[in-house]
């Protein structure tokens, strides 16, 4: 009996033995060094991106002083393959598109981000171009958000500009809107994440989307509430005249427009950006809520910056309005020529400054 035992022992270790070396092992790879592949499409407003960078990072942040380990151009589809090393990596794709007449400095994070390819595999990630300078037409991902009609009834079609503030809102003035578009022939659909907002749609009879209200121009405002994998439907949207008592007290804190600020924002290569904003702030920290906002430059760069009244200024420049700066976001700053803040009188037009932003990555 302990001969057939030891036999038997004896089979079986031979049999696990031929077993193990006759199977792939599961615990390691066979080529560590083998490269890794991440492979996708870029996408912007569902259309595949030609040539649009592709990056990979191995920390969440993007910046200057962190190059990518790897990276590579969309082809005419937006499809993309790139090679690199075994690893965890966060994938970011930018690109810059013509639309309209305006260029659009666009930037995207991969679904799912990030990914791990092994050595010799690949990772399939999908990424959606957005624009992050803040006025655009959604601030999340399709499935959730709210839609309405501006309809033609009675005058103020002239110039609509739709703004979305988090949260609810009696007044909605001010920059802290966190998306603002013009909806075209009055219609629009904005997507949202489920939460509180407040619409406003202004109607200037000026035809600028910027400055002080006047009599003549019209508005509406809406609290609502966005549930998930809903849209809030507001349907037919009639604005109204401005009760002249708020608008004397809304108008009374921004001044008359005759103290102003204009100049141009250009990149590092002296060429105008379009789709910037020019911020004010009273603080050198530049923080908090800026006093006054300018409309988004055109495609000559050229800024005119409406100040409630006169003072030392510091002036920020953002491709995007609200939050802390994000990748593909371009910003600059004027403090002055002591540092001390630009000094603007009572009633006068400051000209020329010129302000050079840069792309934060």
């Amino acid at each position: 009996m302990k001969n057939f035992s030891a036999t038997n022992k004896l089979f079986i270790a031979l049999v696990l033995l031929l077993t193990s070396a006759a199977l792939p092992s599961c615990t390691r790879q066979d080529n560590p060094d083998k490269p890794s592949t991440v492979e996708g499409r870029v996408l912007w407003r569902g259309a595949g991106v030609p040539m649009a960078l592709v990056q990979l990072y191995e920390k969440a942040e993007q910046d200057r002083s962190t190059p990518p380990v790897a990276e590579g151009p969309s082809g005419e589809d937006g499809s993309f393959s790139i090679t690199a090393p075994a690893g965890l990596y966060y994938v970011w794709a930018k690109a810059t598109m013509l639309s309209e007449g305006r260029e659009y400095r666009l930037v995207g994070e991969a679904v799912p981000n990030p990914v791990a390819p092994a050595a010799g595999g690949s990772a399939t990630v999908e990424i959606e171009l957005t624009d992050p300078s803040g006025f655009s037409a959604s601030t999340a991902p399709e499935g959730s958000g709210v839609m309405g009609n501006v309809t033609a009834t009675g005058k103020g079609k002239e110039r609509l500009t739709l703004y979305i503030y988090r949260g609810a809102h009696e007044r909605p003035i001010g920059p802290d809107f966190i998306t603002a578009t013009d909806p075209e022939e009055g219609a629009f659909k904005v997507n949202l994440l489920p939460g509180e907002y407040t619409l406003a749609i202004r109607s200037r009879k000026s035809g600028n989307d910027f400055g002080p209200p006047a009599p003549e121009d019209r508005v509406f405002s809406r609290i609502f509430t966005v549930k998930s994998g809903e849209y809030m439907d507001l349907g037919p949207i009639s604005l109204n005249e401005i009760d002249s008592d708020l608008w004397r007290s809304v108008t009374a804190s921004l001044g008359d427009g005759s103290t102003k600020v204009k100049g141009v924002i250009v990149n590092d290569r002296e060429q105008p950006e379009a789709g910037v904003r020019v911020l004010a702030f009273e603080d050198g920290r530049m923080a908090g809520k800026p006093v006054a906002v300018s409309p988004a430059t055109g495609i000559d760069g050229s800024f005119t910056l409406l100040l409630p009244r006169g003072g030392s200024f510091f002036l920020g420049a953002r491709s995007r309005i609200g939050g802390p700066a994000a990748p593909g976001e371009r910003v600059g700053q004027e403090r002055g020529e002591d540092g001390g803040g630009l000094k603007v009188k009572e009633g006068e037009t400051v000209k020329g400054v010129k302000i050079v932003v840069e792309e934060v990555w």
